[in-house]
C-alpha cells in the first residue's frame, strides 16, 4: 500500500528511524528500490500519478492491480484503479 516507504524529505525522522530498524530486523520483508521521477497524467480535474503492479501468488504471476494518487508517492492516500488488459484475438 505504499506505507513504510522512507523517502528523504517526506518521512520524519522517527518514521525512517523506525522503517530502518524494521528492516534490520526482518531484512526478508525489505526491498531497496531507486527512486524515479513519475510523470503526473493529466485527468478532468487535475494531475494524477499512477502506480501498475503485478500480484503473484507464490512464484506464478496472477493478475495486475492499479493506484493513483495526486502526489508522487503511491500509498495509503491513493486510490484502486482497474487495470484491463487486451489480449490477442
Amino acid at each position: 500500500m505504499g506505507e513504510g516507504i522512507a523517502l528523504p524529505g517526506d518521512a520524519t525522522k522517527t518514521e525512517r528511524f523506525k522503517i530502518a530498524l524494521s528492516a534490520v530486523l526482518d531484512p526478508r520483508d525489505w526491498v531497496a528500490q531507486r527512486k524515479f521521477e513519475s510523470l503526473p497524467i493529466a485527468s478532468a480535474t487535475d494531475k494524477r500519478h499512477i502506480c501498475i503492479g503485478a500480484f503473484a501468488v507464490g512464484e506464478k504471476f496472477c493478475g495486475f492491480y492499479g493506484r493513483v494518487n495526486t502526489a508522487p508517492k503511491i500509498d495509503g492516500r491513493a486510490q484502486d484503479i482497474p487495470v484491463l488488459v487486451e489480449t490477442p484475438d
